[in-house]
């Protein structure tokens, strides 16, 4: 099977459960907080909290209705080899329900079907670059759509930002940005790591040196122990080193002086 045809499946499989979603939570009015990553090499993460009324929700034949469409996607998604996930949160509010959805693929160009955003890579003062744009969106339902877009750098906009890499757009404005990719490399992970390792080689070094002398081992020389015996005064056959008699003659042994 073709690679790049299985990859384009699966980015037509996510955005048309993304599409499905935007359309049934739309229907419900509410408010969608969406947070989307733009990667190096195509990639994109997202992730929607969506809160809407419960009342609204039979406008699409209710909760359990709405779970079950959920549980559908989700398994077709799985069995494409997509990445779309969902689950309830608890809301504080007991006439609210909100939902968390994410989903992450690769190829960025056809975002527009989901969030009515453009995506198209650029030239920036001679360096790769990627144009972000999209127009004031009107909502009949009265859905407040508010979009974290979150990337490398921003090298020029005039929306709202939240730090140095982040754009919020809530869609009633014109939304145009360029931007660079943020990196797929979790440096994070890596700096973790490595402060990790070189933690444990400083104290193995700090304990090394801190070993006291007398764990050191020594070697010392045993002093020779006597092994020979000496000879009967009385018959001069040799006999065994402390014995009190001697076993050739029967008489008794005087101690040895020194």
């Amino acid at each position: 099977m073709n690679y790049r045809t299985t990859s384009v499946r699966r980015f037509v499989i996510v955005m048309s459960i993304l599409l499905l979603v935007t359309l049934f939570l739309s229907a419900c009015g509410g408010i969608i907080e969406t947070d989307l990553t733009l990667y190096s090499g195509d990639r994109f993460d997202a992730t929607s909290r969506v809160t809407v009324p419960a009342a609204s929700l039979a406008l699409v034949g209710g909760a359990a209705a709405l779970d079950a469409q959920f549980n559908e996607l989700e398994q077709q998604a799985l069995v494409e080899g997509a990445r779309f996930s969902w689950r309830k949160e608890n809301s504080k509010n007991p006439d609210e329900v909100v939902y968390r959805i994410s989903t992450s693929g690769t190829g960025y160009d056809n975002l527009s079907a989901a969030y009515s955003i453009q995506v198209q890579k650029v030239q920036h003062e001679g360096k790769d670059a990627l144009s972000v744009s999209a127009s004031p969106s009107v909502d009949m339902y009265g859905t407040q759509n508010t979009l974290r877009l979150h990337v490398g750098k921003i090298l020029q906009t005039n929306n709202q930002r939240s730090g140095n890499n982040t754009i919020v757009w809530t869609g009633t404005e014109m939304l145009q940005a360029i931007v660079t990719p943020a990196s797929s490399t979790n440096w994070l992970t890596i700096l973790l790591v490595v402060l990790a390792v070189a933690a444990v080689a400083a104290i193995a070094l700090v304990v090394s040196r801190r070993r006291p002398a007398s764990q050191v081992a020594t070697v010392t020389t045993a002093a020779p122990i006597a092994t020979r015996g000496g000879f009967c005064p009385h018959c001069g056959e040799p006999t065994q080193p402390g014995a009190k008699f001697c076993m050739s003659c029967g008489q008794a042994i005087p101690p040895r002086q020194g």
